[in-house]
């Protein structure tokens, strides 16, 4: 798209020099670009030159404006240039914040699975599991629940359950028909 947008202002520049009635008040004339020794690619290459260096708000200064229609050309196309350049980094920048932004989601739903199996006081290596079952997760989907009741509906039957009555444990310790039964 943008070495299009160039070749058309480039060609559109050399065009709209070519309608001043003194050649001499124009750009090619100027860079020499009327002799005979010159081509059209030169020619060509002046003007595409001149557009890439106005429309990536570098603009040199070596190929300027003469005319009056040159310059009004030249400021339409810095807006013009300018506008795209500025669309494509803002769409760069969206693109590296949304990615961005999913990495922060996943590092804040690491850190409350974190708390939540601090604040449960699990053992480790049923830590290591839920760590590693949501990493896995994430890996997969790139999405994560958000409550206790998603994060362990979320879990494997086999896994849930292991959690389940390891934070009941106390409770079902405490019933009288669980006292005397195996673990």
């Amino acid at each position: 798209l943008l070495m299009i947008m160039t070749h058309f202002v480039g060609c559109f520049f050399y065009f709209v020099s070519t309608f001043n009635s003194i050649e001499e008040e124009t750009w090619p004339y100027a860079k020499g670009l009327f002799e005979n020794a010159t081509t059209a690619s030169d020619r060509y290459i002046a003007s595409v030159y001149w557009a890439t260096s106005t429309m990536t708000t570098v603009g040199y200064g070596d190929v300027a404006a003469i005319s009056g229609q040159e310059r009004v050309y030249s400021i339409v196309s810095m807006i013009i240039g300018s506008s795209v350049f500025a669309f494509l980094v803002g769409s760069v920048s969206r693109l590296v914040a949304s990615l961005d932004e999913t990495a922060s989601i996943y590092r804040t739903k690491m850190a409350f699975i974190r708390e939540y199996m601090r604040h449960q006081n699990l053992p480790p290596h049923m830590q290591q599991r839920i760590k590693n079952f949501y990493s896995n997760c994430w890996k997969k989907m790139k999405s994560f629940p958000y409550s206790e009741d998603s994060i362990l509906e979320d879990l494997s039957p086999s896994l849930r359950r292991e959690v389940v009555l390891y934070l009941n444990k106390e409770m079902v310790e405490n019933v009288p028909l669980f006292k005397n039964q195996p673990k």
